[in-house]
């Protein structure tokens, strides 16, 4: 019988996932100290959704990184990621009136353009 070796990972493979599971870390205390959302490292999200309750804001020489998903970017992203994050990007709250709106499906409709006086008079 023939024995089969499995092919160990490559160190550079190895190397790209410790930092891409340490900047998920340092993405994660951040949005944790920042804005009070407790996100688990492995649900931190680069480019997010409506659903999600953060953003990212970035100086413009730091919008690439937010132009790709957290899996894709390279050891030299990642470094520059726990290395930038607090200071040129940081985690912004969506608006929860969106959220809110948004879970339930409906399209968020212009407040009706009524005055306190208006509304207060037809009371009486």
């Amino acid at each position: 019988p023939t024995v089969q070796k499995m092919a160990l990972p490559r160190p550079s493979n190895l190397d790209r996932a410790r930092w891409r599971t340490e900047c998920r870390e340092k993405l994660s205390e951040h949005i944790k100290s920042k804005l009070g959302i407790s996100i688990d490292p492995s649900e931190v999200l680069l480019i997010t959704s409506v659903e999600d309750p953060y953003s990212w804001q970035s100086l413009p020489a730091r919008t690439h990184l937010f132009e790709k998903n957290l899996s894709k970017h390279s050891v030299g992203a990642y470094m520059e990621l726990c290395r930038e994050v607090g200071v040129s990007f940081e985690a912004v709250a969506k608006e929860v009136r969106k959220l809110i709106v948004t879970r339930r499906r409906m399209k968020l409709m212009p407040a009706p353009a009524y005055s306190f006086h208006q509304t207060s008079s037809k009371l009486y």
